[in-house]
């Protein structure tokens, strides 16, 4: 059997094929959780668990400071390319390299699944200021949706299959 952390580390070796791959973020979504929280162009964020930076690009068209947390190295180089504005760290939710209090918004994109969620939000807790937020935010495919007969059935398929 895989363990999460192996199969965590599999993107490592795929970072290219996953950029290629992993849809964006709709600006409405990033647009809501902006005025909801709310954030300005001096606003400190954090996209944590980055990856090639799908979401950093977006973010750095709307924030002065964008801090990229990505634990793989392959991924981060990946998004020092796609998103040169932003600060690439290495880090994990359960290690976020910034210091206390010092983030307006933490956002986490398709990823929070990963994190082991009490130390996760512990950390959370310890980087954000006070009045700060999280976003978290998830995108689909037409087969995750089951969007048409095709994705439909495709979809039946893979869940009959024996393991």
């Amino acid at each position: 059997m895989v363990s999460d952390e192996q199969f965590a580390t599999a993107f490592d070796d795929a970072a290219q094929e996953y950029e290629r791959g992993r849809p964006g973020y709709p600006r409405e979504a990033i647009d809501w959780v902006t005025r909801e929280l709310p954030l300005d162009r001096r606003s400190v964020v954090v996209d944590l668990a980055a990856g090639t930076g799908k979401l950093t690009r977006d973010l750095t068209r709307r924030f002065d400071e964008v801090i990229a947390i990505e634990p793989l190295a392959a991924m981060r180089e990946q998004l020092a390319r796609a998103a040169p504005t932003a600060r690439a760290l290495e880090g994990s939710a359960e290690r976020i390299p910034v210091p206390d209090a010092s983030a307006d918004a933490v956002f986490v994109a398709q990823a929070f699944h990963w994190f082991d969620p009490a130390r996760a939000l512990d950390e959370l807790a310890r980087v954000l200021r006070p009045g700060g937020g999280l976003a978290l935010l998830w995108n689909t495919t037409p087969w995750e949706r089951r969007e048409g007969a095709w994705f439909s059935q495709l979809d039946d398929l893979v869940e009959r299959r024996p393991a």
